[in-house]
């Protein structure tokens, strides 16, 4: 069988850390970011793991069957994958309206040829210009906004199928809050150039100081660092591919399992007319259980990110 895809938002509901160690510089624990662009990331290993913690909550043999094994994980391998979360859009503080989301070409143009590569779509790529923006409802060819202390001229885009693909996903999500539906139909979505939309992913994400305290109340020596966090509000977005359970190595017990299994996902899923399967068990999870923790400092009520399904 064929891997099947789907599309999966990732919407940052809390300051997020998905760290990449300690470094010499201005942060001392910045977030995951790629080499080349140097835009932010999500690695699909943290990913993967805090999925796997929702799922458990549900059903550890399931859970082990389409994740691997939590023991030897030489036994069997797991029957689901995940992309690396990109960004796609970033919020930036606005004189107009608290706060837009922005993107910029690179980004929206690898968006649609991801889009098309796992959902093997035939989108048109390099289509996005720059310094424009996005509404489903303004008349306004061109607008003046101000982005934190910048000011930018921008020309209305009147349709742009990729953005719509984006609002339609986050529109029908019964989770996502009506003001933020409000917000992203309503108001614009901004097109900034390469160059402008890292900066602002560079210069504009929290930089939050921690210190430690000793026994005594007193700030421990050299006990004082800085993290970074990805704002409340940026969109990452990834692909999660599913295959057939991988219980190759143990044959004699592979066909008594199988059934086992898919008894199991009858029951969890009767009465929701869906074909008993590996892909739809999963999405059918994932459209209940549409909060998870990722990243560091979960003790501090970091990292709590809405996952909101796309097409397939």
């Amino acid at each position: 069988m064929i891997d099947k895809y789907f599309l999966l938002f990732y919407r940052v509901e809390t300051p997020l850390h998905m760290g990449s160690d300690t470094e010499i510089g201005v942060v001392d624990m910045p977030i995951q970011r790629e080499k080349v662009t140097g835009f932010p990331k999500l690695e699909a290993s943290g990913i993967k793991g805090s999925i796997r913690k929702i799922f458990e909550r549900e059903d550890k043999d399931l859970t082990n069957a389409i994740f691997g094994p939590e023991v030897d994980g030489s036994e069997y391998s797991s029957c689901i994958s995940f992309t690396d979360g990109k960004i796609l859009l970033f919020p930036v503080k606005s004189v107009q309206g608290i706060f837009k989301w922005i993107t910029c070409p690179l980004v929206l143009n690898r968006f649609i040829k991801d889009y098309n590569l796992f959902l093997e779509r035939n989108e048109e790529i390099n289509i996005v210009g720059e310094n424009q923006y996005y509404s489903q409802n303004k008349i306004e060819d061109t607008v003046d906004v101000i982005l934190e202390d910048f000011k930018f001229n921008l020309k209305r885009i009147k349709k742009l199928q990729v953005l719509d693909e984006i609002i339609s996903n986050i529109k029908k999500d019964k989770n996502v809050p009506g003001y933020l539906k409000d917000k992203i139909v309503n108001e614009e979505i901004i097109i900034l150039s390469d160059d402008e939309f890292k900066f602002f992913t560079e210069m504009y994400t929290e930089i939050n100081t921690r210190i430690k305290i000793g026994i005594d109340g007193i700030v421990e020596k050299g006990a004082l660092f800085t993290e970074e966090y990805l704002p409340m509000e940026t969109i990452m977005y990834g692909f999660v591919s599913v295959g057939k359970f991988m219980m190759t190595e143990r044959e004699k017990n592979t066909k008594k399992e199988k059934e086992y299994l898919c008894e199991k996902m009858k029951k969890k899923l009767e009465n929701k007319k869906l074909v008993v399967n590996e892909f739809n068990y999963i999405k059918e999870i994932l459209n209940e259980k549409k909060y998870v923790q990722l990243g560091g400092n979960k003790t501090l009520g970091k990292g709590i990110t809405q996952l909101i399904l796309g097409g397939e």
